[in-house]
């Protein structure tokens, strides 16, 4: 009859621990999940940042030119 009892206590036991390892593991997927999306929307970030850095560049470098041309224009001038 004890070893009965000490069956179930083994099993409620395991059963215990079976539904902690379940939570942990339903707790590290969402953390997963929120760490994807974290990762992903920064991966949009970065790339918005990338085409904007871009389009900065185009704009300084034709900013340059019309500079340069504006003082070549002026030299001439004097």
């Amino acid at each position: 009859m004890m070893e009965i009892f000490t069956l179930i206590g083994k099993i409620n036991s395991l059963s215990n621990e079976i539904d902690t390892r379940k939570t942990v593991e339903v707790e590290l997927e969402k953390r997963m999940t929120k760490t994807e999306l974290k990762f992903s929307f920064a991966e949009v970030k970065l790339s918005k940042a990338k085409k904007n850095y871009a389009t900065l560049s185009s704009q300084v470098e034709a900013m340059s030119e019309s500079l340069a041309h504006m003082e070549s224009r002026v030299e001439r001038i004097h």
